[in-house]
């Protein structure tokens, strides 16, 4: 099954529905690698399903999604400076 390695920050100023995205995109199996940064692998039928969820985000008109698309190589070439992200598998965390 081809999956696609997924990056996905927001900038929401409710709390409310900030938490509801991150909720979401934990179900979708993302991992948390900042506090408003999320990575993963995903198919594309959850991609799909995902952008789907988050287009009904009720966002404010400063309000940002960004959804990112990471190559194998790109992944590869990232440099993390100061604490490494959790190894626990996403299954684990839910």
């Amino acid at each position: 099954m081809k999956t696609t390695r997924t990056i996905i920050s927001y900038d929401i100023t409710k709390d409310q529905t900030r938490t509801k995205t991150a909720e979401n995109l934990k179900y979708y199996g993302l991992k948390r690698i900042q506090y408003s940064v999320f990575e993963g692998e995903l198919t594309n039928q959850d991609l799909k399903n995902l952008k789907k969820d988050l287009r009904k985000t009720k966002t404010k008109e400063n309000d940002s999604i960004h959804i990112i698309y990471q190559c194998k190589r790109c992944k590869e070439k990232r440099e993390i400076i100061g604490k490494k992200p959790d190894k626990t598998p996403h299954h684990e965390i839910l």
